[in-house]
């Protein structure tokens, strides 16, 4: 006979309709749209979930499904219990373990009481064995043994008591079997010594503060060295009276480095007087250096530094540390400057920064 229409696909199905026949006939529609679902259905074929089977197909499914789910809880009741009978059994091992050590380590102390000789009653109440002569599960004791009265290790001439678990080192054991007389003697060499390290940190503090003192610019120089003023950084400040402080820093033709000729001489800074241009000189030299080095480390014997005055008493600092460029720094007459060879009126601000006029 002729099939209903509801018991049919149809094109007027709904997509969840669609997809559950699917489903029901194994087609994945994940990625597929309606006209797809359709065509894989074939519109006009016969609907397998209004079958009568079907009901007992979903039956069979869910009883299936409901079967897997209580084996599953069985076997992970069975592997918990398993789990838990094997944690039982190693803490029984464990268990048993630090008995059968315990008796060793209880024989162990009997074997070693005839060690146990030593009188001292201002250190300890019972007789002391020496801890050199002593093991503890086997092990030397001096191994795994503190000193009861400061914490730290053991070393040679250490004492120990093994019933009441007691150790001492040879420094406390000393402190403690000292007579009054050495008592006083050793009050005494600990005041020598506590005034002798104070005196030590004291000389030291002063030291450094005198070598900062000594290296502090401010303490080296007037404050228009160490911040030229606007007059100072105009190359016309001064016009052709001053005196004019440049730089330069480039590699030589060593063969080795690439070579652009020599580097330019940029102007730093202009002075009224020889005095003032000499000393920003010198700063800049020393305490501007592009390594970044301390102007103590540079002025050390051996790092090469060479320093020239000419006949009007103007200074030329250079240097050239190993593998590394040459930096020069040296005054002029502000109406010789323009005359250098590779002069230039870029400034170099100190810190990288290039300023053009």
């Amino acid at each position: 006979g002729k099939q209903k229409k509801s018991e049919v696909v149809t094109k007027s199905m709904k997509v969840v309709e669609l997809k559950e026949e699917a489903a029901a006939r194994g087609i994945d529609t994940t990625k597929m749209k309606k006209d797809s679902i359709l065509d894989c259905l074939v519109v006009g074929s016969k609907l397998m979930t209004k079958l009568e089977a079907w009901g007992e197909i979903l039956r069979l499914r869910k009883k299936f499904e409901e079967e897997q789910l209580e084996a599953q809880r069985k076997e992970n009741e069975r592997l918990r219990h398993i789990e838990m009978h094997r944690q039982q059994e190693e803490m029984k091992r464990k268990a048993q373990h630090q008995v059968e050590r315990e008796k060793k380590r209880v024989w162990e102390i009997g074997e070693q009481a005839s060690k146990h000789t030593y009188d001292f009653p201002t250190v300890h109440g019972c007789k002391l064995a020496k801890t050199e002569e002593l093991n503890f599960h086997g092990d030397p004791r001096s191994y795994v043994a503190n000193c009861s009265e400061c914490r730290s290790h053991l070393s040679f001439g250490a004492y120990a008591c093994e019933k009441c678990d007691f150790d001492i080192c040879a420094k406390c054991f000393w402190e403690l079997t000292m007579t009054p007389e050495e008592k006083k003697i050793e009050e005494v060499l600990k005041a020598a010594q506590e005034k002798e390290r104070r005196e030590y940190e004291e000389l030291k503090e002063k030291e450094e503060e005198e070598h900062r003192k000594k290296w502090d610019p401010k303490s080296n120089f007037k404050s228009n060295i160490l911040k030229p003023s606007d007059n100072n950084t105009n190359p016309d400040g001064n016009k052709q009276t001053g005196y004019t402080v440049w730089s330069s820093d480039g590699y030589g033709n060593d063969g080795w480095h690439r070579y652009n000729g020599p580097p330019d001489k940029e102007f730093n800074s202009t002075y009224a007087t020889i005095e003032d241009a000499n000393a920003r000189a010198r700063y800049l030299f020393y305490w501007k250096n592009p390594w970044g080095q301390g102007a103590d480390e540079l002025m050390e014997e051996g790092q090469g530094v060479n320093e020239s005055v000419d006949k009007n008493g103007l200074k030329t600092y250079d240097v050239t540390p190993d593998d590394s460029t040459t930096w020069t720094v040296g005054v002029v007459p502000n109406i010789a400057f323009v005359y250098l060879e590779n002069a230039t009126i870029r400034r170099n601000n100190d810190d990288g920064n290039f300023v053009m006029f």
